[in-house]
C-alpha cells in the first residue's frame, strides 16, 4: 500500500510540476500574464515500467478548460457558460486580456 500511495505522489508532483512550466512558458510568451491553463486543464499522462525498477511519465495530451466542455451531454451555450463559472469567470478575463495584450 505504501508503494501505491509513493506512486500517486510521483505521478501528483509530474503532474504538477508539467502544469506550473507550462503556464510559464505560454505566460511569457503571449506577454499578458495568464494562461487558459490556469482556468481548466485535463492532462493525460502515462506511466511506464523503466528497466531501473522505477517509474516513468510522459504526458500525451494537455487538454485546454475551453475543450473540456465537448465531454458533457448538454447545450453548447450551456456547456460554455458552466465551464466559466467553474473557473470563476477566468475564461472572460483570459480573453480580455488576450485582447488587451494584443492592442
Amino acid at each position: 500500500m505504501e508503494q501505491r500511495h509513493q506512486a500517486r505522489q510521483e505521478l501528483y508532483e509530474f503532474v504538477l510540476h508539467t502544469h506550473q512550466k507550462l503556464v510559464t512558458s505560454e505566460t511569457r510568451r503571449d506577454g499578458c500574464g495568464f494562461s487558459s491553463l490556469q482556468h481548466l486543464a485535463r492532462y493525460d499522462v502515462s506511466v511506464m515500467h523503466a528497466d531501473c525498477g522505477e517509474l516513468c511519465y510522459v504526458v500525451n495530451e494537455v487538454e485546454r478548460g475551453s475543450g473540456l466542455h465537448l465531454y458533457s451531454g448538454i447545450d453548447a451555450s450551456r456547456r460554455m457558460e458552466m465551464m466559466d463559472e467553474l473557473g470563476g469567470g477566468g475564461l472572460v478575463k483570459w480573453l480580455d486580456r488576450l485582447r488587451s495584450a494584443a492592442s
